[in-house]
């Protein structure tokens, strides 16, 4: 990506094939988490790290909204 689109933001969220071999996001969050962060992502509160929400900076009208099944449900 950085090579043919260098202007693209790339923002991972955890899918199916993600939880094999761990199922409580410890190296999902330790590997993704910080890019996240730099990109300042917004999270649902008890999702850090799993589920948010993203506008392209200077974007406000665009919203991306990333939801990992696998986490506890907001009530």
């Amino acid at each position: 990506m950085q090579t043919e689109a260098p202007d693209v933001t790339v923002l991972p969220v955890r899918g199916n094939h993600e939880v094999h071999g761990d199922p409580d996001g410890k190296h999902w969050l330790a590997v993704f988490k910080p890019g996240l962060d730099s990109n300042g992502v917004s999270y649902f509160p008890g999702e850090e790290g799993f589920s948010y929400t993203w506008s392209p900076p200077g974007h406000p009208e665009i919203v991306i909204i990333a939801l990992d099944q696998f986490s506890t449900p907001i009530m």
